[in-house]
């Protein structure tokens, strides 16, 4: 390398560092906790075969978080500034420090799976205006690469260097950095020249033409533009917003901002994620008669349409014929995954047969003691059952008079008490927003209310989405 190529790429080091500075005016850099990679993996025994278990890890709910191919995906490098090749942004171990867990079961399906827990390669991926997005040299369709409920829902912990992986545990995940991490490394790829070789040849291939090029080039100046739409939203609501961070997420207000804001193109609508909280445990959940931790939904594939659509499920929502809205969700696959959580109608027999939750892994974490564990039932019926219930390992729970009658399916589901936040006394943020919270809406989608939760709840339950 010359002297003149060096002072050449300096300079361009330079200039890239000065506009990027003033297009995102945070660090171009991702704060991220550098540990060990994971050892030894443990999945404890909830009732899911392996199978079940990858299935549900990776199956495409139609998702398209990140808005770029999943040959983009895979092509990208980490967001580092430097002159030589980074790591891939898709590699397992540099996403683990985002939280996500690398692929770790068995089956040959995911053995040929790169990507982490709780991420999925969709179908072929369309362009906002509806048309195919092809690669530019083979002018073959790419396909699309999401969330799914895993990212979100699978835990863990590691103890004496065993890694114990917990299906619909809360996960310790940060979509936040994730989100400004592929900013940046979009950004990059725009700016640096030998960046964007590096992922030409990543995308078409070594050799493509310069047309196929200059049309990878203007699909990452339109992605770019996409991106740089939510960063101003972002900035814009900063002051009113809270750092979200690891395992904790403002799900509610995310979805909302997605649906009521991003997809209708009405950026009034877009509010700070002001009221992050930790990602529920989802086992058991499907035979509760609310759906929503926070009270504000009851029907579960309504539940499960919002989950999808706030981590980029597409949807046209500004549609000409009322009642024809296309939409990219995989209703179907939401369903049996809803289904496969549940498992049959559960008894005092049986208890619940879908995903159960885990017990104490004593291999592991070493035997439980007795006498601390009968003194902590003890506490427990004194001090939290009044809220929580009684355990559901014990003949009070099945014999409670909060199962419901059956329904016309003859299923029984169990009636959750809804607990006022001021006898709690935790903090009521993340209600209170979504009560307060009102959305401006065109007079097309005939919805007659503008409270957030009724206008959510109705456009993710109408035949237009599911």
């Amino acid at each position: 390398m010359t002297w003149t190529t060096k002072i050449l790429i300096g300079a361009l080091l330079l200039v890239a560092a000065a506009y990027g500075v003033h297009v995102f005016r945070y660090k171009l850099t991702v704060s991220l906790p550098d540990y060990p990679p994971i050892e030894k993996a443990v999945w404890l025994e909830q009732n899911w075969s392996v199978k079940n278990r990858d299935w549900f890890h990776h199956a495409n709910q139609g998702t398209l978080t990140f808005s770029i191919p999943y040959e983009w995906f895979v092509a990208l490098e980490q967001p580092v500034l430097s002159i030589f090749a980074a790591g891939l942004l898709s590699d397992p171990t540099y996403l683990d420090r985002y939280g996500f867990i690398p692929n770790s079961t068995e089956t040959e399906h995911d053995k040929a799976n790169v990507l982490p827990v709780g991420f999925a390669r969709g179908k072929p991926i369309r362009r906002e205006d509806g048309t195919p997005w092809l690669n530019p040299r083979t002018k073959q369709p790419m396909i699309g690469v999401g969330l799914t409920c895993a990212a979100c829902h699978t835990g863990r912990l590691t103890y004496n260097n065993t890694t114990v992986l917990i299906d619909g545990g809360s996960a310790l995940t940060d979509l936040g950095k994730l989100r400004q991490g592929l900013g940046i490394s979009v950004l990059f790829t725009r700016l640096l020249p030998f960046r964007f070789e590096r992922f030409a040849d990543r995308v078409l291939g070594p050799g493509a033409s310069s047309e196929a090029k200059a049309e990878l080039r203007r699909d990452l100046d339109q992605t770019w533009a996409k991106f740089n739409v939510v960063r101003k939203l972002d900035q814009k609501v900063a002051q009113r917003s809270i750092e979200e961070g690891y395992a904790r997420l403002d799900a509610l207000n995310r979805i909302g901002n997605t649906v009521f804001a991003l997809d209708l193109k009405q950026f009034d609508n877009y509010v700070g994620t002001s009221a992050p909280v930790h990602f529920p445990r989802i086992w058991n959940a499907p035979w509760f008669d609310w759906v929503q931790y926070n009270g504000s939904i009851q029907q579960p594939m309504v539940r499960n349409a919002g989950e999808a659509l706030g981590v980029g499920a597409t949807v046209d929502l500004l549609g000409k014929e009322k009642g024809l809205y296309a939409s990219g969700l995989e209703v179907a696959t939401l369903f049996e995954m809803e289904q496969l959580l549940a498992g049959k109608q559960p008894d005092v027999s049986q208890g619940f047969s879908g995903l159960k939750s885990p017990q104490w892994p004593e291999t592991i974490l070493g035997q439980i003691n007795p006498d601390l564990a009968a003194k902590g039932a003890a506490l427990y019926h004194t001090i939290c059952q009044e809220c929580h219930l009684p355990p559901v390992t014990s003949a009070e729970f099945w014999g409670s008079k909060r199962w419901l009658p059956p329904n016309s399916a003859g299923e029984r589901y169990f009636q959750v008490e809804l607990i006022p936040i001021s006898h709690i006394g935790t903090d009521s943020a993340q209600a209170e927003d979504m009560k307060a919270r009102k959305v401006l809406l065109p007079a097309v989608l005939g919805i007659n209310s503008n409270e957030f939760g009724p206008a959510l709840a109705r456009r993710e339950g109408s035949q237009a989405l599911v």
